[in-house]
């Protein structure tokens, strides 16, 4: 879209997934800061990638963008930390494009050094941006978020428990490739 003048926008940060099995050994070499895993650990989690065929995570971020770029009617760019479109990258295309200030929004709601932390970190080491930031510093209880995961949740143990012949138990964990 051309945007003309406006030069505020929406930068929403995310972890980032490799767009195939084959791109799993580099991508884990950005997740670890270059450290190296041992060949076993990089086989196992490709061997993982390969089952579920890839990672939904880039195709929903820019579905987010699109859908916020259409209610907010300004630019809304995406980045990733961990893999393409990598943050210093799309910090540079919008200082070329002219923006004057970001609203950064980091895709991991909670607040923690090695969630937000780390975003910030990367957005904030690439000193020279000659834009303004607000960054959005955490909204894991923010209450339509809370809503959405209670509604999701409702949805899911009302189709489990259909289905079972005793209680069904809830346990709330973090993702894994």
């Amino acid at each position: 879209m051309n945007w003309g003048r406006r030069t505020t926008a929406v930068l929403l940060l995310a972890h980032g997934s490799p767009d195939s099995a084959e791109e799993v050994p580099e991508y884990l070499k950005h997740v670890t800061g270059g450290r190296s895993l041992p060949p076993q650990v990089v086989e196992e989690i490709t061997d993982r990638y390969r089952l579920v065929g890839s990672s939904p995570l880039t195709h929903w971020t820019v579905e987010q963008a699109i859908q916020l770029e259409k209610q907010l009617a300004i630019p809304v760019y995406i980045a990733m930390r961990n893999w393409k479109p990598f943050i210093p990258d799309v910090l540079r295309k919008m200082v070329r494009q002219g923006i004057a200030h970001a609203v950064i929004i980091c895709l991991a709601p909670q607040n923690s050094r090695t969630s937000v932390g780390l975003y910030r970190k990367a957005v904030e080491s690439n000193g020279g941006l000659s834009f303004n930031i607000d960054f959005v510093e955490s909204w894991h209880d923010h209450p339509l978020l809370v809503k959405a995961f209670a509604e999701r949740l409702a949805i899911g143990l009302e189709a489990a428990r259909r289905e079972a012949t005793s209680r069904i138990p809830v346990l709330f964990t973090a993702h894994s490739v």
